[in-house]
Formats: C-alpha cells, structure tokens, sequence
C-alpha cells in the first residue's frame, strides 16, 4: 500500500477520533446530569463555549492547565444557569436546554471569533488629490518604524494576528489533509504548526533586527496608479518637491484633534528623495 493511501488512512481514523471524543464526553456528562433529574439538551454549546475559553485562556497565559480550568468553569457556569432557570414553575427542561445550546454557541463564537478568523481592518480609499500627501505619509511612516523599530504593543497584536490567519489556511479536513500531505512531500512534519511555533518564540528585538537589515527608503522604486487627468501634476509636485497639505471637509476638520491636524501639518512637507519620476500610459505598462 501507497504512502498516500496510507495518509489518507490515518487522516481519516484520526478525523472521525478527534471528532468523536469531545461528544463522547459530553455524552458521559448527559448521563451524570439526567441521574439528577434534568434533561440537559444543550451541552454542545457548553462544550464549544469551553473549548473558547480554555484555547483563549491557554493562548494568553501560556498554560495549558489554565484552559482546563477555564473550560471547566465555563462549563460549571452553564450548568449552574441552567440547573437554575429549570427549577423555576412552568419551565420545561427541553426547551431551556436547547436555548442553551445556541446561547453558549453564540458566545463562544463572539468571543473566540478573533482567535480564529482575524478580518484585516477596511481601508478608505486615497482620494487622487491626496496621493501626494499619502505617498509622504507612507514613507514617513517607514522611515519612524526603521528609526524607532517597533512597539511591543504593536507587535504583540501583530503576532496574535498572524497565529490566528494562519489557522484560516486548514479550516476543513480536506485542508488540513492538503497541508499534512505537502508537509511531508516538502520533508516536514506540519508546515501550519511549525509556523507557529516559531511566531510564539519570536522575539520583538529579533523583528526590529530583521527591519533594520533588509528595509530601507534610500532607493525605492514607488509606481502610482491614477488618473490621466492626475498624472502630470502629481509628477510635477514630486519632481519639485512641493509642500502638499491635507484638506477636510469642514465637518471633519472639526472633529479631529490639534494633534492630528499638526502631524498632517510635519507630513505635508516631509521631504521626498525624489530623484526621477516617468510617466507611463496603462497601455505600455506591462511591455
């Protein structure tokens, strides 16, 4: 028999384990909890709000025995809700049960949705008059993050972002196959785990070393996408260096802050090392 095959194999009997066993023991707690005189219904959701709990728990403690006891709590916490909302007259069991369930489900995935499914912020789009003023920005910006390096803030929340997206990558069976599969063609074990254990071991000196040596602003080369109408004044601000400053609506401008108009102020004549600018028609762009 093939190696594949055998994958395969393995893949599926591992699958329909791991699926399995959670329900077995929620099953042996539905067998403790009917002995007492209850019909509990919604142990599934109770099950998912603590497997929230103890992976959140674990995650940011570092300890795997904090998510147990977490997950426990959570789990005594339903139970206890639910023990005492059934002894109320005129409550029936089976229905209680059932809100349960989507109850405890509902929470874990409100809470538990940034540990497992980050959405990347939504970005307004750049108005053509203000590319100019964007494009210093940018910079700018770049130039701090390689003067002052990274914030421990900054990178923290970095991190926690891409140990979550990676997990989008192997959401169903067939994906977790697909990359277990690749793994071993390519002589790993888990691509998906070894990244991230190596993000959980990295080190916010180690990210600001790595910025230092391979980024740089002293020879980019910058392509902007625009309007005709916006091309040829664009490139003469640039080749000129001018001062270009932000403009609001009034609306706007007053809801912002001395600190934001100043700053908009220091990047509206930051200076560019412009050395060259060209203009190329969309038609010729890939030739």
């Amino acid at each position: 028999m093939s190696d594949s095959v055998l994958i395969v194999l393995f893949a599926i009997v591992g699958g329909a384990l791991r699926v399995s066993t959670p329900f077995m023991f929620v099953a042996l707690g539905e067998c403790l909890t009917e002995k007492s005189g209850r019909v509990n219904l919604g142990l599934e959701g109770t099950l998912v709000l603590g497997a929230m709990a103890a992976y959140a728990i674990s995650y940011h403690s570092g300890s795997p025995w904090l998510g147990v006891l977490a997950a426990g709590c959570a789990g005594s916490v339903l139970g206890a809700m639910h023990g005492y909302i059934c002894k109320l007259p005129k409550v029936n069991d089976i229905a209680i049960g059932i809100a349960f369930m989507s109850f405890g489900t509902g929470l874990a995935f409100f809470f538990g949705k940034p540990f497992i499914q980050p959405q990347a912020p939504h970005l307004a789009g750049i108005h053509l008059g203000h590319a100019h003023f964007a494009l210093r920005m940018a910079l700018r910006e770049f130039d701090l993050l390689l003067k002052n390096g990274m914030s421990e803030e900054d990178f923290q929340a970095t991190r926690v972002f891409l140990r979550s997206y990676i997990k989008l990558y192997a959401q169903s069976p067939a994906d977790q196959l697909g990359w277990l599969m690749d793994s071993r063609f390519y002589g790993r074990n888990n691509y998906l785990q070894e990244l991230d254990k190596l993000l959980r071991r990295l080190k916010l000196d180690d990210v600001n070393a790595a910025l230092r040596r391979h980024w740089q602003t002293d020879n980019l080369y910058v392509t902007i996408v625009t309007d005709v109408s916006e091309a040829e004044p664009l490139a003469k601000n640039l080749r000129e260096n001018l001062t270009s400053p932000m403009s609001y609506s009034n609306l706007m401008k007053s809801g912002l802050s001395k600190e934001v108009l100043d700053e908009d102020e220091v990047v509206a004549r930051y200076k560019l090392n412009v050395k060259s600018v060209r203009i190329v028609p969309s038609a010729e762009t890939f030739k």
